[in-house]
C-alpha cells in the first residue's frame, strides 16, 4: 500500500524545512560573503582569460566512478547508485 499523498508532501516540508537553513535560504549572510574555487583555490584568472584554465582543471577532476571516492561515501548525505533506486522504485 503506498501512503498518501499528503504526507508524502508532509514529509518534503520536513526535509526542506531542516535543509533551507543549511543552504542559506532562511539565514542570509549579511556581509554578502562569496566563495569561488576557480578564483580564491585554484587561482585561476576570472574571465574568458582565465577560461581554458578552469576547464583543463575540471577535466583533470573528472572522476570514472564518483561513488567510489571515500570523501564522497563519508562527507554527501544521501549519495546513492541511481540505478539501485530505480530497480527499487519500480517495484
Amino acid at each position: 500500500m503506498t501512503p498518501a499523498l499528503s504526507s508524502a508532501l508532509a514529509e518534503m516540508k520536513a526535509d526542506w524545512d531542516v535543509l533551507k537553513g543549511r543552504l542559506g535560504f532562511n539565514n542570509p549572510d549579511a556581509y554578502g560573503t562569496t566563495v569561488s574555487l576557480r578564483r580564491e583555490n585554484f587561482r585561476v584568472v576570472p574571465g574568458s582569460d582565465g577560461d581554458n584554465a578552469w576547464k583543463d582543471i575540471l577535466q583533470r577532476s573528472r572522476v570514472p566512478d564518483l561513488l567510489a571516492d571515500q570523501d564522497v561515501q563519508r562527507y554527501c548525505l544521501q549519495i546513492d547508485n541511481a540505478a539501485a533506486y530505480l530497480s527499487r522504485a519500480s517495484c
